[in-house]
């Protein structure tokens, strides 16, 4: 029942101990212990989900949560995290709203940083980037006056995912750095490995291979350590490795593969480039284009025109149109 009370006063000594000061007043998630309780079961049963039931199970955790305090934002938050994960933008974008507004009307600083980062999550991935870079901004903002290191760097990296796909290669290695700094000071390992790929991924994409293979082999070290291997992360390395003439095995991807149920497009590409299989050409190519037609006629034509995009559909055309 003193479980808020106990938090609060954690992070209050761990503040002077690290000899740093909070500066805006903190308060707790909820009093509600059994709400608090729900919300926990659901973020980890969602965590660790396998099939569409779990994320079921974690929508009805995570609604009776609601029930017992509508003000747990980070309850409400979890629940959009449920429908973006399952490409319902419309719907996570209502409950992000509702949720932003309502943690401004109760001054929750924590709330308002990160309604604002998921709804700029929810732009990025519709390939609206300029809105979702106005969203990050604002919540890295209020992150920073927070303190909060670990938001800090999960917006930075959103941002400097941003940049990437702009093709703002060097504000992109700006914002990761920044990130990986970050993670390496609170000792996030996961964090790190994810920095040190995207770092990877920004070097493969401006053609410098060698860079790209020293970050990569860092990420993939780190990634095993932590019993968490990437497809994404091992797909770059490899074509790293190939570009750079030296020996690779394909079998720990054909793996990765199999088990990964949605592949997004720049992967195919990469998947493409390695094993020459006009199927993953194919497969991005469509991707794409389903991505662009969901979009107004200015921004698909935007988003067509940014650097992997572009390739993809130019190598799309070379390899199909002949």
């Amino acid at each position: 029942d003193n479980l808020p009370t106990i938090k609060m006063n954690l992070s209050d000594g761990l503040l002077k101990a690290l000899d740093t000061t909070s500066k805006v007043e903190k308060k707790a998630e909820t009093t509600n212990t059994k709400a608090y309780e729900l919300y926990l079961k659901a973020k980890h049963t969602y965590k660790k989900r396998k099939n569409t039931d779990d994320v079921e199970i974690v929508r009805g955790l995570l609604k009776k949560a609601i029930e017992l305090d509508n003000n747990l934002i980070s309850a409400k938050i979890l629940l959009g995290i449920t429908y973006l994960g399952m490409g319902d933008f419309d719907k996570a974008m209502e409950i992000y709203i509702l949720a932003l507004k309502q943690a401004e009307e109760l001054d929750d600083k924590f709330g308002m940083g990160q309604s604002l980062n998921s709804i700029g999550n929810i732009y990025n991935f519709k390939g609206d980037y300029d809105k979702g870079l106005d969203y990050y901004g604002r919540s890295l903002v209020i992150k920073e006056e927070l303190g909060d290191k670990h938001g800090m760097g999960i917006v930075l990296s959103n941002i400097g995912a941003v940049c990437n796909c702009k093709g703002d290669y060097d504000k992109a290695l700006d914002y990761y750095d920044r990130s990986l700094v970050i993670d390496e000071e609170i000792g996030n390992k996961r964090g790190m490995g994810t920095n040190l790929n995207n770092i990877g991924m920004v070097y493969t994409n401006k053609g410098n291979y060698e860079k790209a293979f020293l970050y990569l082999q860092k990420a993939v070290n780190l990634q095993k350590e932590i019993g968490i291997i990437e497809l994404e992360t091992v797909t770059l390395f490899v074509l790293a490795k190939k570009n750079l003439g030296k020996e690779y095995d394909k079998d720990e991807i054909l793996k990765l593969i199999k088990k990964n149920r949605y592949i997004e497009d720049y992967l195919n590409y990469s998947l493409y480039q390695i094993f020459r299989d006009t199927y993953y050409l194919n497969v991005a190519y469509k991707q794409l284009q389903e991505k662009a037609s969901a979009m107004d006629e200015e921004l698909g034509r935007k988003f067509l025109s940014y650097p992997i995009p572009k390739a993809i559909v130019a190598e799309y055309n070379k390899v199909f149109k002949k």
